[in-house]
Order: structure tokens, then sequence, then C-alpha cells
């Protein structure tokens, strides 16, 4: 996505906020579309179907199963395990749950961890 390689761009050239501005444009952006889409497979279903298994922890990210789960959760640099607790922290923040702060240090964390 066009939100997130341009996160990782400002972080590296340490303008903070202008990468957390960028990643949370992302971040919006998944919680709108994951509940209509496998994130493995794009295969897409209507809202209102339960065709999709929503991941256990982020509660936001759905696959058409098990596998394709599985098959996301350690591929490549940016995997569902490397967003998966920043995902969670975003749509808990969201719902007034955890504060901004402390979902920016998420945010920070992970554009660390990816950008290693």
């Amino acid at each position: 996505s066009l939100f997130l390689d341009l996160a990782q761009e400002y972080f590296l050239l340490h303008n903070i906020e202008e990468a957390h501005y960028m990643l949370a444009e992302y971040l919006d952006f998944l919680i709108v579309v994951a509940p209509t889409r496998c994130h493995r497979c794009h295969q897409v279903w209507h809202k209102d179907e339960s065709n999709g298994r929503i991941c256990g922890n982020c509660m936001v990210i759905t696959f058409c199963g098990v596998e394709h789960h599985k098959l996301t959760w350690k591929k490549g640099r940016i995997s569902h395990k490397s967003m998966c607790s920043l995902l969670n922290g975003w749509r808990r923040m969201k719902k007034d749950k955890v504060s901004k702060e402390e979902c920016e240090s998420l945010m920070d964390e992970f554009l660390s961890r990816i950008l290693r």
C-alpha cells in the first residue's frame, strides 16, 4: 500500500509525525477493507456473510480459514505476525480503550521492526 510505503520512508527520514500519519491512514484502510476479504488470497465476501475467520488477537484481519492464517502469519517482512499487535492497539485506540501515545509507541516498534 502507498500509505505503508510512505510511512516507512518518513520513518527512515526521522519525520515521525508524518510516518505516524501515513501509518494511521493505512490502518484505517485495513479496518474498513479487512473484514470483507481474506488477507491471504483476497477472496471477497459480502460484509454480512460469515465466510471469514477473524484473527482472535487483532480482531481486524480475516482469512478464509486456518491454513491461510498460518501461511500469512510469518510470511514476508510485513507479515500478519508483525502487524497483529499494532492492529489490536489501533482498533482499541479507536474505541478509546488505549491512549494515542500507547498506539504511537506500537507504531514506532512496528516501523523499527520491519525496517531492520
